[in-house]
């Protein structure tokens, strides 16, 4: 952070404040008027998530990461010391676009808030005034859920799924959210347009795209901003080429800043040090206004005031305040700069303290059982604490901390509760936020819970946790569990964790055990009571899982694991129509899961709705290119529609998924032997069997491809095997029947057994099949039991001319011929 004037005097900053309490109970209402000479027909509010100025170089930085945003800071009023209330990506967005710090507007975690309606937003001021709106979202962060929407005409937040060694992650990249932002501003270039356009890509995992993940691979973060501003670039120059940059305001920051490792954290969300908080603020105001640095301390929150005063629009009671007396007028006073406030709740989740911290001019004060005071002035890095030092100051920031926090509370606006399924705890968590539940009120201070300082490392082992699971590496997600569990055996998350991998690993009992845990922690939790109603269903206690299920869905309706799990049941139980009536409500809450989409359409296809089934075989496809069962699904219901091209290539990307299995080999061997390509269907079936010796449906289909080649010894070997698994299944009884009876080759005939398998057969089909009774009849005949093979071969007659089938009439009546001269039936070779 680039360090701030030394504006304040001891003497100085204990009167203002002073004078602060006096004015900051209230809110700060903005009535200084600016200048009526400055023409804004749009404007564009660009957030760059999780962005630390000091990458720019106009910020200091000499490495030439930024070129478009340093040619637009020639333009702008700077900001260098611009910091957020919170280092957290929907709290602090809820704060820029409300003007109101998180103690105002009730929103403190990613999790379980969302911004109440009570609140008016920038959008919504921008809409009275006639401003078409739009927000392109480049995170699921942002949905709009988590009432974010609010006042926008259009806001894009329906995300493409990146896949990342964090697992999937709803994310959009910058340049796509680049060409959205410049569609619909060249669909609405003659119309007065507020624009607000989210970045994501600086947040971890930082992967930048072609060619920065090269020009930047020893610092893969700077190489996500290098490729943030080359985005910028295009959206620079486009409003120059086509005229509209001198009519446009420009506003650029972030939502909060990186640690990348200081003070021991390697991303943000739990400390409030600089690193976290700083972040950059341009105003590129149209009419190229007096360009220039400025070096007071602002705040976030100051974003919306100012929009509207440069607008001259009467903004609601907010506690930013309009920076136009700076940026317009060249004011250099003071007098009434209020202290920055700040926090983090994320400690809370491990028994510590929430972080509260106050910033007035150049002393930085954080309230913990082990107090902080820094002097940003000569510590930029925040490694001295000065507190033991300077106590009077420390009594002097501490109460005034206090007193804003408890005058906040009186005015605060309260957030909503928000309850989120399960897949919206796994975008979040997969993002490497910690999950919580709703704290309307955090309390400020409680000296049974632990200093924050002490829980640093538990808290980046809990994140950790998150990358190690989505990448199955499960020894150490489980090693570092319960090294968390011995420090804390309360210790929610560790529990829920362990019973996650257990559950994966179908280590039934292991799961079982931790679930417990989790539920005595958190009876009313859906999320573990629908894990609970997947082990129920894993344990064959369907009653039971539809017990949990239930259960989790009278404490959050929109639970879409709850409302999958029970679908999954009720279809097992054979009510079909009531499990796809779940699995659609799970897609109305959610219509990007792909599990949803998967399940409703196996179900759909159980019920013969092919083309629907096949419809929904392709959704998961586009939102999970990558799911075996839908390729394998997907080919199947083709397959029964005799679309075989189209079946084949759904086998064959199901194989390239997961050479190993034996159904799709199964199943392309089947549309190879269909095509009469046999030596390839042979291959394929023989793989099969090899991956699952047991599996009753190759041995009969290679049985039969062989049969076809000519090869029926082999061909018995198997159709035995199918019949040895599946002893009533009528085509591999009467196969092998008939090849046992009728061989030209003695060695391999065998009457008796084939008189055994042929009896079964029509004793199944109940002496109603003319195919299984000329079977029976030759194998009569082969065992030297004319009788009965004349007697049976007439009923075989009987029932194929009743049937009209006149080519196996004539077989029959070749056959019985032979039976009647007291000769057997068998096949040339």
């Amino acid at each position: 952070m680039q360090s701030s004037t030394p504006w304040f005097t001891r003497s100085r900053l204990i009167a203002a404040l002073f004078f602060l309490a006096a004015v900051t109970i209230g809110l700060w209402i903005v009535t200084q008027p600016t200048t009526t000479d400055i023409d804004i027909q749009r404007v564009i509010l660009i957030s760059i998530d999780t962005c630390r100025p000091d990458r720019f170089g106009c910020y200091g930085n000499s490495l030439g990461i930024t070129p478009h945003i340093d040619n637009l800071a020639k333009d702008s009023l700077l900001f260098e010391n611009a910091l957020s209330p919170v280092p957290m990506t929907l709290p602090a967005h809820c704060s820029l676009m409300t003007g109101l710090d998180p103690v105002r507007h009730g929103v403190h975690d990613n999790f379980a808030y969302k911004l109440g309606e009570s609140n008016e937003t920038l959008a919504e001021l921008m809409h009275k005034h006639r401003f078409m709106s739009a927000a392109i979202i480049s995170s699921f962060v942002l949905d709009s859920k988590f009432g974010m929407d609010q006042g926008f005409s259009i806001y894009k937040d329906k995300l493409p799924i990146k896949p990342t060694a964090f697992g999937n992650l709803n994310e959009r990249r910058g340049d796509d959210a680049t060409k959205l932002a410049l569609d619909w501003l060249s669909k609405n270039r003659n119309e007065r347009t507020f624009l607000f356009l989210h970045y994501y890509d600086a947040h971890a995992p930082y992967e930048a795209p072609e060619p920065f993940a090269s020009q930047w691979s020893n610092d893969p973060y700077s190489g996500e901003i290098a490729f943030v501003d080359s985005c910028l670039g295009r959206l620079f120059n486009w409003l120059k080429k086509e005229n509209l940059y001198d009519t446009t305001l420009i506003v650029l920051t972030g939502d909060h800043g990186e640690m990348l490792g200081e003070h021991k954290e390697r991303t943000h969300s739990y400390f409030i040090y600089q690193s976290a908080i700083h972040v950059p603020l341009l105003f590129k105001i149209p009419g190229n206004h007096n360009p220039r640095r400025i070096n007071e301390v602002v705040r976030l929150v100051d974003v919306l005031p100012t929009v509207c005063g440069l607008l001259k629009i009467e903004p609601p009671a907010v506690t930013g305040r309009d920076l136009c007396r700076f940026m317009l007028h060249g004011s250099s006073d003071t007098s009434d700069n209020a202290p920055v406030y700040c926090e983090s709740i994320t400690p809370l989740n491990y028994e510590a303290n929430a972080l509260r911290g106050l910033i007035a001019g150049q002393w930085k004060y954080i309230h913990a059982n082990r107090p902080e005071l820094y002097d940003l002035s000569n510590d930029r890095e925040e490694s001295h604490n000065l507190a033991s030092e300077q106590p009077e100051m420390v009594a002097e920031m501490s109460g005034r901390l206090l007193e804003i926090f408890e005058s906040s509370k009186s005015l605060n606006a309260a957030a909503d509760s928000i309850t989120l399924d399960g897949l919206s705890r796994r975008n979040l968590e997969t993002l490497g936020y910690v999950g919580t539940t709703l704290t309307e009120n955090p309390s400020y201070f409680d000296d049974r819970l632990a200093d924050p300082k002490d829980r640093i490392e538990f808290h980046e082992n809990v994140k950790h946790l998150a990358v190690l699971v989505a990448r199955r590496q499960y020894a150490k997600a489980k090693t570092i569990c319960i090294a968390l569990l011995e420090d804390w055996p309360e210790f929610y998350n560790g529990h829920l964790t362990l019973a996650k991998i257990a559950l994966e690993q179908r280590d039934l009992p292991l799961a079982e055990k931790h679930l417990r845990s989790a539920i005595a922690l958190a009876p009313d939790d859906a999320e573990v009571l629908t894990m609970s109603g997947k082990l129920s269903s894993l344990q064959n206690r369907p009653a039971e899982a539809a017990s949990f299920f239930q259960r989790a869905l009278a404490i959050n309706p929109e639970s879409t694991g709850a409302l999958n799990g029970l679908g999954i049941v009720l279809v097992a139980q054979g009510k079909n129509e009531e499990g796809a009536n779940y699995f659609r409500r799970a897609i109305e809450i959610d219509p990007q899961s792909p599990q949803a989409h998967q399940n409703l359409a196996s179900v759909l296809f159980k019920l013969r709705h092919i083309d629907e089934a096949i419809s929904q075989y392709r959704i998961v496809l586009k939102l999970a290119p990558d799911m075996l069962e839908t390729h394998s699904g997907l080919g199947v219901a083709l397959q029964s529609t005799g679309r075989l091209d189209e079946a084949y290539e759904c086998f064959r990307q199901a194989l390239a998924l997961n050479p190993q299995d034996a159904v799709i080999h199964h199943n392309l061997a089947s549309i190879l032997a269909s095509r009469n390509q046999l030596e390839e269907a042979i291959e394929h079936y023989r793989a099969a069997i090899n991956l699952q010796p047991d599996y009753p449906q190759a041995h009969n289909n290679l049985g039969a491809a062989l049969t076809l080649t000519g090869n029926n010894a082999e061909a018995l070997t198997h159709y035995r095997e199918a019949v040895r698994l599946q002893p009533d299944w009528l085509n591999p009884l009467n196969s092998a029947a008939w090849i046992m009876a009728t061989h030209p080759n003695a060695e391999i005939r065998s009457p008796s057994e084939a008189v055994q398998y042929a009896e079964r057969a029509a004793s199944i089909s109940r002496h109603s099949n003319a195919s299984l009774l000329d079977t029976l009849a030759a194998a009569y005949a082969s065992a030297g039991l004319m009788e009965k093979a004349v007697h049976t071969a007439k009923k075989a007659l009987a029932l194929a001319q009743a049937a009209g089938d006149k080519t196996q009439t004539e077989e029959i009546k070749f056959r019985l011929s032979l039976y009647e001269k007291g000769q057997p039936y068998i096949e040339s070779r």
